[in-house]
């Protein structure tokens, strides 16, 4: 999921810049941008990664039936 936000995040930021210079960029033009997209885009995955492992552990956690129960929807 966050390779797909951070692809997403690189191709929007490349074409906002050459739409801003009304020009192809270069090579180390897109290095930057490429670079400063996965930076923008690192920080927000990262909590929502977060969120979801502690959303999950606690269904791990369980024994008994509540386990057999929780277990398939995890």
């Amino acid at each position: 999921d966050g390779a797909v936000v951070i692809v997403e995040n690189c191709i929007r930021r490349l074409a906002h810049t050459q739409q801003l210079l009304k020009r192809p960029l270069t090579q180390s033009e897109r290095f930057k941008e490429v670079f400063l997209a996965a930076r923008q885009a690192r920080r927000p995955l990262i909590f929502g990664q977060l969120i979801i492992l502690v959303v999950y552990l606690p269904i791990f956690a369980l024994s008994g039936v509540e386990a057999k129960m929780f277990h398939p929807l995890a």
